[in-house]
């Protein structure tokens, strides 16, 4: 509170409780502005105080704790789950030519062959049996263009007419998608024009499994 010289023009004020002190009332308002304003400042720093202090005890309620938990605990599991909900990447162009047309392989002359010069094609895949009858009765079965490829872990030479590749890696089998191999059966995979595997047999020793689809194989 401010203080007054006893020898200006203020008045005091009387019959005030006593430890309120000396209270005087200047005669011109003017002289009571810088007292205001000092007033004024310390209520609003005093409201200020007041409202921070509600927001804390705000944050420290058993409710907002519980609330800010839930939070950070949906955000972690959205963190694990979201990776197992988007789309596939789209394929690199590097792996472009994983398909069968691009698996190169070697003849019984120690030649390259690649599979994609040799469309439409059926394949027989003869690890574990010579397959002699399945094979010529697939190579006078196809129609005219249509290459009968036979491939073994090493070249198939008693497994009739034929082209003979080795296969020692067993790309053809793994990258058709064959499964492992069945003792003394064949796996057929049929090739359209396009590369494209049009029938998959897994394991079979007669023609009359696949021959409808064999003979749908054109130029």
């Amino acid at each position: 509170m401010a203080t007054w010289r006893e020898d200006d023009n203020s008045q005091p004020v009387t019959g005030l409780p006593p430890e309120w002190g000396r209270v005087v009332i200047p005669d011109s308002p003017a002289e009571l502005a810088s007292e205001s304003r000092r007033v004024r400042r310390e209520l609003r720093w005093a409201a200020r105080r007041r409202r921070w202090t509600g927001n804390g005890s705000l944050f420290r309620s058993p409710f907002a704790i519980l609330l800010i938990t839930l939070v950070l605990a949906l955000s972690s599991l959205f963190s694990m789950v979201g990776p197992l909900g988007r789309a596939p990447r789209s394929a690199d162009p590097a792996d472009a030519d994983l398909s069968l047309t691009g698996v190169t392989l070697t003849d019984d002359l120690g030649r390259s062959v690649r599979i994609g010069q040799h469309l439409p094609a059926a394949i027989l895949i003869l690890d574990t049996c010579a397959c002699a009858q399945l094979a010529a009765s697939v190579t006078g079965a196809v129609p005219a263009g249509v290459a009968v490829l036979l491939v073994g872990r090493t070249t198939p030479t008693a497994s009739g007419p034929g082209i003979r590749l080795a296969d020692p890696a067993g790309l053809v089998r793994t990258r058709a998608g064959a499964g492992a191999a069945t003792a003394d059966k064949a796996t057929v995979v049929l090739l359209d024009n396009t590369g494209r595997i049009s029938r998959l047999v897994p394991a079979t020793v007669s023609i009359d499994e696949f021959q409808a689809d064999l003979l749908a194989l054109h130029p």
